[in-house]
């Protein structure tokens, strides 16, 4: 059974205060919700070590949840803008500092496409098990297929 933290204006159980981690709140929201002031839900949490590992759960569940949404979103080929930002925040590419070369532009360490929806076709296409030498032109070079001579 979880332990409160009681106060005479509100109670809140170790899973409601995950729950608020969950959704974001930070600790002074959440000891205005519980009807305290910041530096009396600080000294709980420093007093119950639980409560504060109940918040930080809760964030780390919330945090993974909406991620896992991103990911979805960024995959489906649907939604352009959670595939840039994905591509951006998590792969790490950059628009700026940059060399274009026909639809590709490279930079440092990636390779950029101008057009976000060069990626989603390629994901579509690896989807349907199309064969890479079935793809358009750009798409290959992006894949980084090198076109071998037909001397051989």
């Amino acid at each position: 059974m979880s332990k409160p933290i009681v106060n005479t204006a509100n109670v809140m159980s170790l899973s409601d205060i995950e729950e608020c981690g969950r959704r974001g709140l930070s600790f002074s929201q959440i000891a205005g919700l519980m009807g305290i002031s910041p530096s009396t839900f600080t000294n709980q949490r420093k007093r119950f070590p639980e409560v504060e590992a109940a918040y930080y759960r809760g964030r780390s569940r919330g945090i993974s949840k909406v991620a896992e949404t991103l990911y979805e979103a960024a995959t489906s080929g649907d939604d352009m803008a959670s595939t840039r930002f994905y591509l951006e925040k998590v792969g790490g590419w950059k628009e700026n500092a940059a060399t274009t070369t026909g639809n590709v532009t490279i930079t440092q360490n990636n390779v950029y496409v101008d057009k976000v929806e060069m990626i989603v076709s390629m994901q579509k296409l690896i989807a349907d098990n199309v064969p890479v030498e079935e793809w358009p032109k750009e798409l290959q070079a992006l894949a980084g297929v090198v076109e071998e001579s037909s001397d051989a």
